[in-house]
């Protein structure tokens, strides 16, 4: 288990963030054990991206809430465990879909992050 996470509260001020991924990210960094490290709105041509680490599996568990279809009414968002083989080390991404709709759906999903695990 990871230990000491310190985690910035927000992230509006990063030189080169998109400014779609601002809100989620911050909503986020809010959760107890949680952090990004890394987001891609994905310019129209690729998934909306956030990456993350976590310092224990149930950190996981208001993501996971907040993309279920039947919570906040959203399609094609999910998290994925994902590896670094070189450090062995785990890490996290939450994927959305293509172009518009994601920069959308990510700020309902800020919003219920926001109201409902802060």
């Amino acid at each position: 288990m990871m230990k000491n996470i310190k985690t910035p509260l927000d992230v509006s001020n990063i030189e080169g963030i998109d400014k779609e991924c601002i809100e989620l990210c911050n909503a986020i960094n809010k959760l107890d054990g949680l952090y990004t490290t890394e987001s891609c709105c994905g310019h129209g041509r690729t998934p909306y991206h956030i990456f993350f680490n976590i310092q224990s599996i149930n950190n996981l568990l208001p993501i996971l809430h907040c993309i279920e279809y039947w919570v906040c009414g959203l399609r094609e968002w999910r998290v994925l465990a994902l590896t670094d083989s070189a450090v062995k080390k785990v890490f996290f991404l939450l994927e959305g879909p293509i172009g518009n709709q994601s920069y959308l759906d990510s700020k309902i999903l800020a919003k219920y992050l926001n109201a409902h695990y802060q």
